[in-house]
């Protein structure tokens, strides 16, 4: 098939030109009030004690056997823990980091997952927190949690459950992942020293990659994620996180340092490159008063402001994740089916089988259609029968875009 001739899936959810996860561990996370505020004042318009809501799509993580002092899901009391799973079912809690430092044995794993389940609770997402002993990551964070012989074993439990992604303690310094690698934007002539070296270590990494070291692959092809076998054999993707920070990627990740991140320098960038990113932070750390300073809420309020003007779709973890793999696999079917998929009622037939395939729904899909293909087969049709579809024309063709809807915060008080 000519190139003309191509259905094309758009990378990003039309009309977005970028598309951004703030995907926060939460270490240090004093109580359930401040995680809690955190959830509010990222997913409402509302008044919080951090000041009034940013209006964006925002998740957070959880674990489960952690010490005092701590916020975590065994650690606090039934109010929280109603939330906690409230949260879990609508999606602004998506992300499982690790079961904790004092979860050491398969035991522990079996009781969290045994509490997730008991109400068809179910997370996608996992990242590896610390050292925790639950760990998958060996080289960086050193877990045992996919090694048979080890009493931390539980690869096996946690993909049953239905674990597909993990982050294993990769994070890169370049700014948007699934486009061309680029190291431009990390040396900053303000920190020429110290973004000199972060971009020295990135070269390294890249470099290392390139060479086939496991530990930089990522690194070298600049994907968000990639296909990994756990040492137990278990199949999952592994993701990159990524902290733009010109002293590296231990620099400015925490809640009151953030605003060194989210600069209005990295938004345009990532715009520009038009990809990917899955912020590294830890939002709970705070040494500030109040928790989030006004140079922190501006930064989010920026980043709030290159959302709702179609610039960066802002994203939960898990759905920038699940929107990502969907498209991969319609691109491969595109690849290696050229000359079948071509027609309008094949490709709904594809985008169906790889929806079922993830578990995932079709928002914001957005697809350009070859000249002689009008969409009127694909709107109402299938898996998009119950989705709101834009048909514009971009260029003399035809886009489709499915909407790309909210989720719903839940009462949380």
């Amino acid at each position: 098939m000519s190139e003309k001739r191509k259905i094309r899936i758009r990378p990003v959810p039309h009309p977005f030109r970028a598309m951004l996860a703030i995907c926060s561990d939460l270490d240090e996370t004093p109580d359930g009030k401040t995680y809690f505020d955190i959830v509010r004042f990222f997913n409402s318009r509302g008044s919080t004690p951090l000041g009034d809501g940013v209006d964006l799509e925002v998740g957070n993580s959880i674990y489960f056997d952690m010490p005092a002092g701590h916020f975590s899901y065994w650690n606090t009391d039934d109010t929280y823990r109603s939330m906690i799973r409230a949260c879990i079912q609508s999606g602004h809690i998506d992300c499982l980091h690790s079961f904790g430092d004092l979860a050491a044995t398969r035991f522990h794993a079996e009781r969290a997952l045994s509490e997730l389940e008991r109400n068809n609770y179910r997370l996608k997402v996992w990242a590896d927190h610390a050292v925790a002993p639950t760990n998958f990551g060996h080289d960086i964070m050193k877990g045992h949690g996919d090694d048979p012989h080890h009493p931390a074993y539980h690869a096996d439990l946690t993909y049953k459950h239905g674990i597909r992604y993990v982050w294993r303690g990769r994070v890169t310094s370049v700014i948007g992942q699934n486009t061309n690698l680029s190291l431009r934007g990390i040396f900053n002539v303000r920190h020429p020293v110290k973004s000199a070296d972060t971009l020295l270590r990135e070269s390294l990494k890249r470099a290392l990659g390139m060479a086939r070291n496991k530990k930089y692959l990522l690194h070298a092809s600049n994907d968000i994620m990639r296909k990994v076998t756990l040492l137990d054999g278990t199949s999952v993707h592994e993701f990159m996180r990524c902290n733009p920070h010109w002293g590296g990627v231990s620099c400015g990740d925490r809640g009151d340092r953030i605003d060194q991140v989210i600069t209005r320098k990295f938004l345009d960038r990532l715009a520009g490159r038009g990809g990917s990113c899955i912020l590294y932070t830890h939002l709970g750390k705070s040494g500030s008063k109040p928790f989030f300073d006004k140079r922190v809420v501006s930064a989010f309020r920026l980043l709030s402001e290159y959302h709702h003007n179609g610039r960066i779709l802002v994203t939960t973890t898990g759905r920038l994740l699940d929107y990502t793999m969907l498209i991969d696999l319609l691109n491969e079917a595109l690849e290696s089916n050229t000359g079948k998929i071509s027609d309008e009622t094949s490709f709904v037939s594809s985008v169906g089988q790889c929806a079922r395939d993830i578990g995932c729904r079709v928002h914001g899909l957005t697809i350009d259609l070859p000249a002689g293909l009008s969409g009127e087969h694909i709107i109402g049709n299938g898996c998009f029968s119950n989705l709101t579809m834009k048909r514009v024309e971009i260029d003399g063709r035809v886009r489709l875009a499915t909407e790309w809807p909210r989720l719903q915060l839940p009462d949380i008080g």
